[in-house]
Order: C-alpha cells, then sequence, then structure tokens
C-alpha cells in the first residue's frame, strides 16, 4: 500500500495482541497477493519484554475491496495449519530413549560455584554458633 491511499479506502481485517501475530497475518496476505498493512495501537516492544502494563494490540489491515477475499484467506490458513497429521512429519528420531526426561548436565563453573557458595554459607553457620555460645 502507498503512504497516499485514502484511509476511509481501509478495512481492518484482524486485530491482534501481539505486533508479530499481525506480522505473520499480513505475510499470509502478502502470500495470497492481497496488499495487507500493520498499524499498532500502541508501542508494542516494551509489551514484547515483558515491560509493558497494558495488552498490545495490532491491527491488520487491507483494501476495503479485497476485505473479504483476505478473510478468506486467513481462515483457509488457520484451517490448513489445524489440519497437519503429525503422522506423516518425519520429525526425527530422539537422541536419548530416558522416557522423554531431558536433564542436561550441570556445567562445570556452575557446579564449582555451588560447592564454594556451600562452603561459605556453612562457614557463616558455625562462625555464628561458635559467636553466639562464647
Amino acid at each position: 500500500m502507498t503512504h497516499d491511499d485514502d484511509q476511509s479506502d481501509l478495512a481492518r481485517v484482524a486485530q491482534t495482541a501481539t505486533e508479530f501475530e499481525a506480522h505473520a497475518k499480513a505475510a499470509v496476505l502478502h502470500e495470497e497477493g492481497i496488499d495487507a498493512k500493520v498499524i499498532c495501537d500502541s508501542p508494542t516492544w516494551t509489551g514484547q519484554i515483558g515491560l509493558g502494563h497494558h495488552e498490545s494490540i495490532a491491527s491488520v489491515w487491507v483494501r476495503r475491496e479485497d476485505l473479504e477475499a483476505a478473510t478468506v484467506a486467513l481462515a483457509q490458513n488457520v484451517a490448513d495449519s489445524v489440519d497437519i497429521d503429525w503422522d506423516d512429519i518425519d520429525v526425527g528420531q530422539p537422541e536419548d530413549e530416558s522416557n522423554g526426561e531431558y536433564r542436561p548436565e550441570m556445567p562445570a563453573m556452575a557446579k564449582f560455584a555451588f560447592i564454594v557458595t556451600l562452603i561459605v554459607v556453612l562457614l557463616g553457620l558455625a562462625l555464628s554458633v561458635v559467636l553466639i555460645f562464647r
């Protein structure tokens, strides 16, 4: 869409909670040959990192004459994504047959830091006991 488009010629096809979701919907529309524009009602970068105290809202807009085709394209995209048959998709083999539990090994530096912290805490407790009962 060009910047000289008349705003009255536009219609909102979707309203989303995040800017990312709005851009994903706009990408679906672009793949279908429908020109789409994302408009954010509030700054969303703070909401994306958890600093915002309000819900971010972004909208996807299309030309009014493309509204019906855009609605159908978005609905078809949702229908296509829901109908995935995971039995037909090769997701590879699991690396480890450990009943689905993945327990990453603690890095050596983290083990060292834990032991040093434990020793310092125990020495502090011992010193406090000595000072109290002196």
